[in-house]
């Protein structure tokens, strides 16, 4: 089951939970490569590509496939899954799945 970088919403453990009907283990992780925006109009955040930036959230670990579905729902068509490496507070690398901005 792949793993999910989270940086907005997504990050909060009951937010999470009620989305995928799980409580899932997660670590602090950090995501190089990208920049954290916010994007006009809207409440919530979004991650672009950007070397020179990191972005901090959490990793999730495990998400059931049945999950996603909700997931993806709930992010919607303005944002695409990308695969991505963290680095979590204890230096340790995953792949991890994670929300980008597709504007």
């Amino acid at each position: 089951m792949p793993h999910l970088f989270t940086y907005g919403t997504l990050s909060d453990p009951d937010f999470m939970r009620r989305l995928t009907r799980r409580r899932l283990s997660y670590l602090h992780a950090r995501l190089d490569g990208y920049q954290k925006i916010a994007i006009h109009g809207f409440d919530y955040p979004a991650i672009v590509p950007h070397p020179h930036y990191y972005v901090l959230g959490k990793i999730f670990f495990d998400i059931p496939d049945e999950a996603w579905k909700n997931l993806d729902t709930y992010e919607g068509h303005t944002y695409s899954r990308k695969l991505v490496t963290v680095e979590t507070e204890n230096g340790q690398l995953y792949q991890a799945l994670t929300y980008v901005w597709n504007a």
